[in-house]
């Protein structure tokens, strides 16, 4: 199912509008963390939110251990260029 999975910070913002939406943000910026999972056919999923960083963690090593030892985590949080590596090592 997955071949990776990465952490990201992430805060909610709304829209003129008022309709929700989430974006990928600095560390210090982070309001909650989400885990995906980068899917072996392409594209990722988010597997779920959580309220701190080293939660996340303990959750994708969870994950890890359930899905096979050779899935990588990735934690996107120190650089957002980092994430677009992340990427690029997981396709």
């Amino acid at each position: 199912m997955f071949d990776a999975l990465e952490i990201d910070c992430c805060a909610s913002e709304e829209c003129a509008n008022g309709t929700p939406w989430t974006e990928q943000t600095r560390l210090h910026e982070a309001q909650f963390f989400t885990i995906f999972g980068h899917l072996k056919e392409g594209g990722c999923e988010a597997i779920t939110d959580v309220s701190t960083r080293k939660l996340a963690h303990r959750i994708a090593l969870i994950f890890q251990e359930k899905i096979e030892s050779s899935c990588r985590i990735f934690d996107c949080c120190d650089s957002i260029d980092g994430c677009i590596e992340a990427n690029r090592q997981a396709n």
